[in-house]
């Protein structure tokens, strides 16, 4: 009676194995929801020089501490391949330092993309041209505010033609929401008290052609 009994449970076994694959080893499963972002860190718009070995962040743009950063590493080429996870609707990079430099806005996060070229210093030429020609004077100089009000610049006379000239101005560029506002530019004529015009421009990319038209 007892070999019956061992014989049933021996063949339960065995059936239970043929109908679950008792060898089976359990597979992890996949990762879902992490993305790639991939591209090339180069020095800045006339110099596409790669930036080697060159670490920086990964971050969401409402995270100013940085507390869930993903830390990244150019290879020898200035190519760089992140697998993230994070969910924030724009994502930012920077240096790394926390409070240091961010060079690019406005990544999205969630779906993986080739975002190419990234410039480290996104250095672009303003050119200032005026509309009303007439009211400039060749005695006048103008002074130029750029926005944050960290910077300083001057263009003086005499002008010879409407088109007054052209200052470099030092941004960061946005790799979406390219119609939002991202520099303001005051320019004032002789002296800050005598305020001529108030304006914003996009930044985008290093092709795009960047005027500022005095229409005062």
């Amino acid at each position: 009676m007892k070999n019956k009994k061992t014989l049933v449970f021996a063949l339960s076994v065995a059936l239970l194995c043929l109908n679950s694959d008792c060898n089976k080893v359990e597979e992890t499963p996949p990762i879902t929801d992490l993305f790639i972002i991939e591209g090339r860190l180069v020095n800045s718009c006339t110099d596409n020089s790669p930036l080697k070995n060159r670490t920086f962040d990964l971050r969401d743009e409402n995270d100013k501490i940085g507390t869930n950063r993903i830390n990244v590493k150019t290879d020898s080429n200035g190519y760089f391949k992140i697998y993230s996870n994070l969910k924030g609707k724009n994502l930012v990079m920077d240096d790394g330092l926390g409070i240091g430099k961010e060079f690019l806005y406005h990544i999205p996060g969630g779906k993986s993309l080739n975002i190419g070229n990234v410039v480290y210093d996104f250095i672009i030429p303003l050119n200032i041209v005026c509309a009303n020609y007439f009211k400039i004077s060749n005695n006048d100089s103008l002074i130029i505010l750029l926005s944050p009000l960290n910077a300083i610049k001057y263009l003086k006379g005499p002008f010879n033609n409407p088109n007054l000239g052209t200052i470099y101005i030092k941004s960061t560029p946005l790799f979406l929401n390219k119609d939002s506002i991202t520099e303001r530019v005051n320019i004032f004529i002789n002296s800050l008290s005598n305020k001529a015009q108030t304006k914003y421009f996009m930044i985008s990319n290093c092709d795009a052609k960047y005027d500022f038209i005095l229409d005062f």
